[in-house]
């Protein structure tokens, strides 16, 4: 398979999501670069071969996110998060990391890069517990948060993402 261009930045890239999608890229020799960063430095996948590159980072911090979010990227996947209970347990944390440092990241990438392609994971707890079983959950739902954690991935997507579909993805 013939390499491409892609230089590719994974934020929580030492969580779940995070190291699976590095290990595909990897494995299937799809990236020329791929950086993964995480509040702790996260793994290489398997043999990366020098195209993974791991960052220790705090993006809630600016200078973080300026090292980081540079004009060189193409492709920019937004897993990080504080997750469920971890967010319940910790409000400011969860704020901190989950609505500020996202809306930081996005801000960055607006300023520094725009038009680079930019995946945003978020859950499907926007929309709060489901109404019954077997509950078919679509586009067409309005997101009603029932847990803070809930509301803290809401906050960078109602209203943020048509001002970033505009100005920084180009999917």
């Amino acid at each position: 398979m013939t390499l491409l261009r892609m230089n590719v930045l994974i934020t929580g890239g030492g969580g779940f999501i995070g190291q699976a999608l590095a290990t595909s890229l990897v494995a299937e020799n799809k990236a020329s670069s791929i950086t993964l960063t995480d509040v702790v430095e996260p793994y290489a996948p398997g043999p990366s071969k020098g195209t993974v590159q791991r960052i220790k980072a705090d993006l809630t911090l600016q200078d973080a996110c300026d090292s980081l979010l540079t004009k060189d990227l193409t492709h920019v996947f937004v897993l990080h998060g504080i997750m469920s209970g971890a967010a319940e347990a910790n409000l400011e944390l969860g704020i901190r990391v989950n609505v500020d440092a996202t809306r930081q990241v996005f801000d960055t990438l607006r300023r520094v890069n725009p038009g680079v392609k930019v995946i945003f994971a978020s859950t499907t707890a926007v929309y709060g517990p489901p109404p019954n079983p077997g509950f078919l959950l679509t586009e067409a739902n309005a997101p009603q948060p029932g847990s803070s954690y809930g509301a803290q991935s809401n906050e960078p997507s109602p209203s943020f993402h048509l001002l970033l579909i505009l100005t920084v993805v180009t999917i």
